[in-house]
């Protein structure tokens, strides 16, 4: 199984190995793959940490991208992400769900939903998440 991690703010750091728990080798994915007797392969997904909505939809729609990727290898896979690493996949789900204009969003553009396409993903968590809605709504809704 393939788990994502995701970090939360001001928390990245461009390695993939080292001993914070979203990075390779570190304590708490040993500990979770002492648990589980299936093999765990780990994705640190790396974003700018910076506590900005802004940044974080751009760092959803990185997110994505690796979901449809992994979608289409067929791979099954997770995502595990702390503090706003859960508004990333939040976002990255709620994304997923989005049939974006070819021009990109505006506040005139119509924005249709279609059916969620991550059949592979089994699971995601997060952990201290603040989970904050007052732009999200408004970025989704049709302005008229």
């Amino acid at each position: 199984m393939l788990i994502f991690t995701v970090h939360g703010t001001n928390a990245a750091d461009l390695s993939d190995d080292g001993e914070q728990w979203w990075q390779k080798g570190s304590e708490f994915q040993k500990k979770l793959q002492s648990r589980i007797s299936e093999p765990l392969h780990f994705f640190p997904f790396h974003w700018s940490g910076n506590n900005s909505e802004f940044e974080r939809r751009g760092a959803a729609l990185e997110l994505l991208k690796h979901f449809e990727t992994v979608e289409n290898e067929g791979i099954p896979y997770g995502a595990i992400a702390h503090s706003h690493g859960g508004n990333v996949i939040a976002d990255a789900l709620r994304f997923s769900q989005i049939e974006f204009p070819a021009g990109g969003v505006s506040f005139d553009s119509e924005v249709k939903t279609k059916e969620p396409n991550l059949q592979n993903l089994h699971f995601w968590f997060t952990v201290g998440t603040p989970f904050i809605n007052p732009i999200r709504s408004f970025f989704l809704l049709r302005m008229s």
